[in-house]
């Protein structure tokens, strides 16, 4: 998720393990810009017969300014005994060394705190297994970043 100037994205999420023997992974980000203001509420439910379940649950949040904002609750609510379940959030800033190492090698701070966006998101976008669905969110990413994002010029996935 990536929002900036004075947009609100919220989102909630339910996953339900109803029967044994099953895996979950969630991972969700977000990139909040300006006075963005971010909220996640996610909830993995592990059923009294979903033994052996299996789950993840992570939000990582970067707030690109002094001004973001982020509210984060992962939850469980696990009533089977068998079971191998996870969850964490975290929020954050740009890293300060990072920029100023980049700097240091002729890196603008515009292009440094770009490329560490980038790289905080391209952990979920490269996740996907669809080749062409990946190399057109990176570059609707980028473009996003750059705030370059326009109406898309026709690609094989918005025909």
């Amino acid at each position: 998720m990536i929002a900036d100037k004075k947009q609100h994205v919220d989102n909630n999420t339910l996953i339900d393990h109803k029967v044994g023997h099953c895996t979950s992974t969630e991972l969700y980000k977000y990139v909040l810009d300006d006075q963005a203001v971010g909220a996640f509420a996610g909830k993995v439910l592990v059923e009294h017969d979903a033994q052996k379940t299996s789950s993840q649950e992570t939000n990582q949040n970067l707030c690109a300014s002094k001004t973001a904002r982020m509210y984060t609750q992962p939850m469980l609510e696990i009533y089977a005994d068998d079971v191998k379940c996870a969850h964490g959030s975290t929020v954050g800033q740009l890293n300060d060394q990072a920029l100023f190492y980049m700097q240091q090698r002729g890196i603008s701070i515009k292009e440094a705190k770009l490329l560490l966006e980038f790289a905080f998101i391209n952990e979920v976008i490269d996740k996907m297994e669809l080749i062409p669905l990946r190399d057109r969110l990176h570059y609707l990413v980028e473009q996003r970043f750059r705030g370059q994002l326009s109406k898309c010029a026709g690609c094989r996935l918005c025909k």
